[in-house]
C-alpha cells in the first residue's frame, strides 16, 4: 500500500503492546504474530495512539531524532504502509 504524508492513521486497538524503555513489543493475537520495535518504530507506534497525519509524525521525529527530512518521510511512509498491510494501524478518514 502506498501512503502519503496527508494520510491519517491510528493504531489498532486489537494489538496488544508493551513499552520496554525506548523500544516496544506488540502481539497480534488473531494473526499469531509478534513484533519488536526499535526506538523510532516505538515512537511512531506511540504517536498513532490517536488519529494523526503522517506529516505530523514526520515533524515529531525530526524534532526528536537526527535525520534528514527526505529520509524521514520515506522511512515513515514505508514503515506505516507495512503496518497498514499487517493491520497494526489503520487509515482513518479525515473529518475535513
Amino acid at each position: 500500500m502506498t501512503v502519503s504524508l496527508d494520510t491519517v492513521v491510528q493504531r489498532s486497538p486489537e494489538i496488544m503492546h508493551s513499552d520496554l524503555g525506548d523500544q516496544a513489543v506488540m502481539m497480534d493475537v488473531d494473526a499469531g504474530a509478534y513484533y519488536g520495535l526499535n526506538a523510532v518504530g516505538a515512537r511512531i507506534w506511540a504517536l498513532t495512539d490517536e488519529p494523526i497525519l503522517l506529516t505530523k509524525v514526520v515533524d515529531k521525529l525530526l524534532d526528536e531524532f537526527e535525520v534528514e527530512r527526505d529520509e524521514c518521510e520515506s522511512a515513515v511512509s514505508e514503515f506505516v504502509a507495512n503496518m497498514i498491510e499487517r493491520k497494526i494501524v489503520a487509515v482513518v478518514e479525515s473529518g475535513s
